[in-house]
Formats: structure tokens, sequence, C-alpha cells
């Protein structure tokens, strides 16, 4: 039986390994994966067949010249997006490929990239409170307007990136406890005066978004859909934030926000993979992109959406299988290290490598390696 040719991008990001452990254990057919990355050092090119260094996705014009050029030796069936900072060029180069790519139209993937835009195309969703601030005047009138300092005040980018920029403004934060007890990367968060200060100087001054601060669990809905319709997917719950990235998982029962979920993919008309995130009840924002998965053996998310967009599964099928889903089951986030013969030492050359031709396609030996060879150990570890 041939191969499922696919290409996968962002190896190197928290749930990569899942989603390689995902597609290549399917049970149904071989998958060869070749893997990118901006960074040579990227944990999943020890676990993909085929490893390629590519520029970072938020350079457009040069990420997409590098990945037609990638695309056309290698010659994908299907290329499989997993970061958010790509997902916009994939989108607006997606007709270039010869092949399927699994990402929404570019003008979905834009307003799901702002809170605000995502809010205004929405009806009868319950969203968070919010004012976006044009300038620092704007700025220190919505703090105090959504109760700072009584209450704290979320504040982030107006165009960002999960939870890249944001900031919880808390004048009853214990700072000397943080100063004595918090671990690096968990240092003090800023005060009301303390972001003025750097805003202030800022010219011009950033677009920030204002939202009250939201108590209560965080769900999300892990959704595949194609024309608006939730085709397959799960409820579950983020647990233990650290350094933005939740740590333990858990797949629940809630009707109502499924029922949110699947309003807001017909409003929105969702396509390819999403995650739809929820606080206290409320939509927080949308990402179009694959999230942390909850891999079952007759739930495989990855390896389905694969199939369905090659055509080799219809939608009922996919139905089918969300339906098995195992509520209650619990996922652990945990590290692990590999050992490689050797490093990769040129991190910052972000490239195609010079043997991206045909030859390099002949990896098929069943070795994790990379195109320049080099190999490990990748066997699970302390």
């Amino acid at each position: 039986m041939d191969s499922i040719r696919v290409l996968l991008t962002g190896v190197g990001c928290p749930g990569a390994i899942t989603v390689i452990e995902a597609l290549k254990e399917n049970g149904e057919q071989p998958v060869y994966i070749i893997g990118t990355d901006m960074s040579a050092n990227a944990a999943g090119r020890w676990f993909v067949d085929e490893f390629h260094q590519v520029p970072p996705g938020r350079k457009d014009q040069e990420f997409a010249e590098a990945m037609l050029h990638l695309a056309k030796w290698t010659r994908p069936d299907v290329i499989f997006p997993q970061l958010s900072y790509e997902v916009q060029a994939w989108a607006n180069h997606r007709e270039e490929f010869d092949c399927p790519v699994m990402v929404a139209n570019p003008e979905l993937i834009q307003i799901c990239s702002s809170k605000v835009h995502t809010y205004r195309n929405l009806t009868g969703i319950p969203i968070i409170k919010h004012r976006v601030c044009h300038d620092l005047q704007e700025f220190m009138f919505a703090v105090c307007d959504f109760g700072y300092p009584s209450k704290p005040v979320c504040v982030k980018p107006l165009m960002g990136k999960g939870s890249r920029g944001f900031h919880v403004l808390d004048a009853k934060d214990d700072r000397g406890d943080r100063l004595l007890n918090a671990r690096p990367g968990e240092g003090f968060r800023p005060t009301f005066f303390e972001l003025i200060g750097i805003v202030g100087q800022m010219n011009p001054f950033p677009h920030l978004l204002v939202m009250e601060f939201i108590e209560g669990p965080e769900i999300t809905a892990d959704v595949f859909c194609e024309g608006g319709e939730i085709l397959m997917g799960f409820l579950k719950t983020r647990e233990a934030i650290r350094a933005g990235l939740a740590m333990r998982f858990e797949i629940k029962d809630d009707p109502d926000l499924w029922g949110q979920a699947l309003v807001i993919a017909r409003q929105l008309n969702l396509s390819a993979f999403a995650n739809i995130q929820f606080k206290g009840g409320r939509l927080l924002e949308i990402n179009p992109r694959i999230s942390t998965m909850m891999i079952q053996s007759n739930f495989n998310m990855p390896w389905l959406a694969v199939k369905y967009t090659l055509g080799l599964a219809g939608a009922d099928e996919l139905r089918a299988a969300s339906e098995c889903r195992s509520i209650g089951l619990r996922s652990i986030r945990y590290f692990n290290q590999i050992f490689p013969e050797r490093t990769p030492n040129d991190e910052s050359q972000n490239c195609i490598p010079a043997d991206c031709c045909p030859d390099s396609r002949q990896h098929g030996d069943g070795d994790r390696h990379g195109s320049d060879g080099s190999r490990c150990d990748t066997r699970r570890g302390a």
C-alpha cells in the first residue's frame, strides 16, 4: 500500500509530536511525514521521515516561495499547517499549490486573528466586555471604567497570537511573593502606572484591547469544519496553565457550549481546523488552526482530517467517529528529551536546504532524521 505523503509544518510546536504519532499510528495506511520548522533544532525533526528548515511564517512572501519550492520537490499529497503565525500565509497562497492545503480562506483567518473582528461578526454569542484603545487617554479611561484598581483588568495587543502580549493588571497582586518565589518567566505583573510609562513612550501608540477579567473554567471546542458545519470535534478543559500553555485537559460534555460552537461555526462559515476558546461561559477567541489533540484509537482527528481532505473519508465517517469521544478522558502534557547524535548548529539559517531535490525523498527506512542526515535516539526518557 502506498504511503500518504503529508507535509506537516511547525514540528517544533508543543503539540506536534502528538499529531505526528496520531498520523503514523492511524492503523489504516502508512503515512510519510515531511516536517518543517523555522528552527533547525525543532524536536519534531527526530520523529518525522524527512525534515526541512524554512523561513518564519510571518514573512509571507519569503515563506510562500520557500514552501512552493519545497512542495515541488517533495510532492506531498496534502499540506497540514499547525502554527498561528503561518496560517495567514498559507491561506493567501493556498491556490498556488498542486495539493490541498488544510487551512481556511484568507478572509476568515483575518477575522479570527482579531478578537474585535471576531466579535463583530457574531450575533447572539456571549462575549467578553472589551474596548479598543487608540491612544493613552483612551487606555487610561478604559482600565478605570472596567473597575481597576478594585478589580483586575486584562490588556493585550489588538492583533495578537494566543497569550503573547497578554497582561493582567491587578492592584492586589502580591509583588513581594512574586519577587521571592516566582520562577524565571513568572515574574512581576506590570502595574497600571508601569504600563502607562511603557506604552506612553511608544510612537505610534500600540492599539490595545482592554477587557474585563473573567473567572471560571476555560473550555475549548476543538473542531474540524467544512462550509460552516462542524464535522467532528470535542470540548476539553484547559487547566494548569504554564507560560500560556495548558498542562492538563479533560474531555467534557457541555451542551450549551457545544451549541454555541455550532452557531459560531455557522455564522463565521468555519472550515478546516479551529480552536474555539470559552472562559466562564463566554467566547474568548478563535484560533483557525489545530490545537492540542486528545487522541483515541477510534477517534483520531488529525488522521480523519487528512482522509477527508483527500476524499478518502466522507462527512458521515467523521460525524460517527466524533460520537466516539470519551467524556472524562484526561490528558497530561509533560516534558521529555531526545538525544541526537549531533545537534544542528545552523540555527540562524532559515532556508530550504540545497539538497532539496527528488533524491531527498529516499528516506524511507524508518529512522528519524533531518535533511542533513543527522539521527537520534527517540526513545521516551525522563
